[in-house]
């Protein structure tokens, strides 16, 4: 619910210039050997923001509209390695939207902003029926504001995903990422 004096900027018309992502890692004895860390990506999302000032309040994210996209390298750059199927990435958001985000209870997940300073912004996340406070950390990266959350998952009760008695498991630890253009900073 918006105030008086503030805007929702969303991801289809405003907010072209922005991605976000989520980063998942391989966990289990054999997940580590030979699983893959992967890449998703969130399509609607909105940004609420102080008219007068500019100002971020508030982060809200569709929980049914993380995409899976691609196999990515497990460094610090994170560069695509290769694409997923059809038949993986539906498979995989299945997964997401029914057993482990639980779409249908918890629809939206939202960051209110707490302090946005220099190089870091801190706020409340409300995520799975639970909301904790998180750090997410600011740096510029070519022409690219960079915005890095990193959340655990079992703080808010997040069923983790594993097979065959957790061989194969996704790491507790998943990384938000923001990627905002320099040009799309001025509004």
């Amino acid at each position: 619910m918006l105030t008086w004096g503030q805007q929702r900027l969303s991801s289809e018309d405003e907010l072209k210039r922005v991605q976000m992502h989520v980063y998942t890692k391989p966990a289990g004895f054999l997940g580590r050997l030979i699983g893959r860390a992967l890449r998703f990506r969130i399509e609607d999302f909105s940004y609420i923001v102080n008219r007068k000032d500019g100002g971020l309040v508030r982060v809200e994210v569709g929980a049914n509209s993380i995409v899976p996209e691609c196999e990515v390298y497990q460094d610090a750059v994170r560069s695509e390695r290769v694409s997923l199927t059809f038949s993986e990435t539906t498979r995989l958001r299945r997964r997401i939207n029914t057993n482990v985000l639980n779409v249908a209870r918890y629809p939206v997940a939202e960051f209110d902003v707490e302090s946005d300073e220099r190089d870091a912004v801190k706020g409340v996340l409300h995520l799975h029926g639970q909301s904790h406070p998180i750090i997410c950390v600011k740096q510029v990266v070519a022409h690219d504001l960079l915005v890095r959350c990193p959340i655990s998952m079992s703080k808010f009760n997040v069923p983790s995903y594993g097979i065959w008695l957790g061989l194969f498991s996704v790491a507790d630890e998943v990384d938000v990422e923001t990627r905002i253009s320099l040009n799309a900073l001025k509004l």
